[in-house]
């Protein structure tokens, strides 16, 4: 028992001692660690079901050509888009309000 105590003092002292005189420190920006996952890869492209939109930004539409966008939506499987364009069409046209 006396033996065992030691050794974990021992241990205990070096741990602390090797700490102390060689400091590494990791920063987050410092730790990249390499992958080591090994799957499949299956890139999804179409959502399994139809899809809302939360927020999305959609400037001029009232001059743009919705076809492709109605396109783009279909091949997503989006089924509605909720346009957070900004303000008015009328009172400032263009993007963010700039003529």
């Amino acid at each position: 028992m006396k033996y065992i105590f030691l050794i974990s003092l021992f241990n205990l002292l070096f741990f602390f001692a090797d700490a102390q005189s060689s400091p590494k420190r990791m920063d987050f920006e410092t730790y990249e660690p390499n992958s080591t996952l090994v799957v499949p890869q299956h890139i999804v492209t179409h959502a399994k079901f139809p899809f809302f939109d939360v927020h999305n930004h959609q400037w001029d539409v009232p001059n743009q050509d919705l076809t492709e966008l109605f396109s783009e939506m279909d091949k997503l499987n989006m089924a509605v888009m909720n346009n957070l364009s900004g303000k008015s069409y009328k009172q400032s046209p263009g993007r963010n309000g700039g003529v």
